[in-house]
């Protein structure tokens, strides 16, 4: 029996209309509103706080690859974001974040009405909600580098090849991870695509993705944080390999989707290899599965007229459950923390502003979004820790041991850290033995103020950022500069993380961590990258900073890297 008329012609219209909201023009203009809407409305990202700072530090002192107010000095920008810290800074966080998210959602959406037409609606829909996680997860220049990489695409598949190239320099220059994924799709497009390397251009376009890689490992190479890190949680692991399986079954024996068949089975190879692999990638392959898992389903699931029912439902319930519920358990941390407010921090700012000093590190426990991260750092408080995980593994990783007042104190003198400040507020994960040790008073700090949500506590004869603690005085320490005064000749040790782009003004020549001073004075050690330094340090020679001609007697220096 048929349907009725009036039945078949309102589904008739729901399927012209449903076709019409999923044009690329309506799916950008969708997603941009949702990121709005979150951006205005909902509380800030698990990863807002270190965005902000960073798009300060680059409104008030431009692109700045050295950072000493975090873990005692990082790679800053170059390893992360050189494009969208500067357009935040010139256009605004809501603006860039949510145009990135509608130019994802409608590049998503042409490319699948270039390649399956009939099967594009319910994928680039389901594209402009997720891309709203990655908003709601605060993971702005990531959301930017991904719309960029869809950009490309699009070029690529508009045979715009010398357009791509560019917007694939872009978006390693947007953000890496990005690249990775872009990769991965070419990377599957070409092995289903027979003959692709026959035209010229693509000859060339592939030499040019290569040359960007290349380019990108460079950068890696001479910027590289020794023993820099990233955890993969076995948990994602097993739900990116039960998601690739699941979009590999879906696609598998389907004409038209062996590129996509080849894209779950390359992305199932990344994440095998980043899981076994230590490396600063890690986890953070999971980003594909969180921002794109249902979509990315949704794409065989259509091309198989949703079915078997069964099948469906279970990897689509299971997708955007993985998907969801960080972005819940996000939402609900941030609706109960208050530390993205800057009134939770007003008494710890006065306190650090009648007691602190810029020759030692304060420690902040870390709340649940690292907010002390943008607050404190972006007054110019040097703390012992920040956000990038990968530089928190390698540097602190007494912390993600059994802590004792022994072990706790060692890794507090080792970084020059003199107090302690503990938040009443939803913590860190790392920061838990931390703060077990502090309540129970067996760290051997001495409790010197409470402050209403906020307890502090001090190490007893702290033991500052250069020593000879008698000899030597810090005078100042800002992101990329450090000041100090030196009252005698002698071997002096400063707590900074090494790099080889040190320049120092000052009696001096370039150090590690260890440097010998033939006579007092001031002394100005400077993040000064030269290219010849730069390429000495991508061949492997990291013996010295950039030297400085010595006015007068030469000076002994030891370079050494801090341990």
């Amino acid at each position: 029996m048929s349907a009725p008329p009036v039945a078949s012609s309102r589904r008739a219209r729901a399927a012209r209309a449903a076709r019409r909201a999923a044009t690329p023009r309506y799916v950008a203009a969708i997603a941009a509103l949702m990121a709005l809407l979150a951006l205005l409305f909902g509380p800030p990202g698990g990863d807002a706080a270190a965005h902000l700072y960073q798009t300060q530090v680059w409104r008030e002192q431009g692109w700045q690859l050295w950072d000493n107010l975090w873990y005692g000095g990082r790679y800053s920008q170059v390893n992360y974001s050189l494009v969208y810290y500067p357009l935040s800074a010139l256009f605004g966080t809501v603006f860039v974040v949510s145009a990135a998210a509608g130019l994802a959602a409608g590049c998503f959406s042409r490319l699948m009405h270039m390649r399956w037409p009939h099967l594009a609606s319910i994928p680039a829909l389901a594209a402009a909600a997720g891309l709203t996680l990655g908003v709601l997860a605060g993971t702005y220049p990531f959301l930017l580098g991904f719309a960029v990489a869809l950009t490309a695409l699009v070029a690529v598949a508009t045979g715009r090849l010398w357009t791509a190239a560019v917007l694939t320099l872009l978006t390693t220059l947007s953000h890496p991870l990005a690249l990775v994924f872009m990769v991965i799709v070419l990377g599957s497009v070409a092995v289903t695509t027979p003959g692709w390397w026959r035209p010229a251009r693509a000859r060339w376009f592939a030499a040019a993705v290569i040359g960007v890689m290349g380019l990108q490992a460079i950068l890696m190479r001479a910027f590289d944080s020794e023993g820099a890190t990233y955890p993969f949680d076995p948990k994602d692991a097993l739900a990116i390999a039960a998601f690739c399986v699941a979009g590999m079954l879906l696609a598998r024996g389907l004409p038209d989707h062996r590129a996509i068949f080849a894209l779950f089975a390359s992305y199932a190879l990344l994440a095998g290899a980043a899981f076994v692999i230590s490396s600063p990638l890690g986890g953070n392959v999971v980003r594909l599965l969180l921002l794109m898992g249902a979509p990315l389903l949704l794409i065989p699931i259509a091309a198989r007229g949703f079915r078997p029912r069964a099948a469906v439902v279970a990897c689509l319930a299971g997708a955007l459950l993985w998907q969801g519920l960080p972005a819940l358990a996000g939402w609900r941390t941030a609706n109960t923390a208050r530390a993205a407010s800057e009134d939770f921090w007003l008494p710890a700012i006065a306190f650090l502003e009648q007691h602190g000093e810029p020759g030692h590190r304060v420690e902040v426990v870390a709340t649940a979004d690292n907010w002390e991260a943008y607050y404190l750092a972006r007054r110019g408080v040097p703390l012992a820790r920040g956000w990038f995980r990968q530089d928190d593994f390698p540097g602190n990783r007494a912390l993600y041991r059994t802590l004792t007042a022994r072990s706790y104190q060692g890794w507090m003198r080792r970084t020059g850290i003199r107090y302690v400040l503990l938040p009443d507020d939803p913590l860190d994960y790392t920061a838990r033995n931390e703060a077990e040790l502090l309540r129970t008073g067996r760290s051997g700090l001495d409790l010197v103020a409470d402050l209403g949500p906020w307890t502090v506590y001090e190490l007893p004869n702290a033991t500052p950022i250069v020593t000879p603690k008698r000899r030597a005085q810090v005078l100042r320490l800002t992101s990329n500069q450090i000041i100090m005064k030196v009252d005698r000749p002698g071997t002096y040790r400063v707590r900074v993380r090494y790099t080889p782009y040190w320049r120092i003004a000052g009696p001096l020549k370039p150090w590690g961590t260890q440097l010998r001073v033939t006579r007092a004075g001031v002394l100005r050690l400077s993040f000064d990258p030269g290219l010849g330094t730069v390429v000495r340090s991508v061949l492997g020679d990291e013996g010295g900073c950039r030297p400085i001609p010595a006015t007068r007697a030469p000076l002994t220096i030891t370079n050494r890297p801090l341990r």
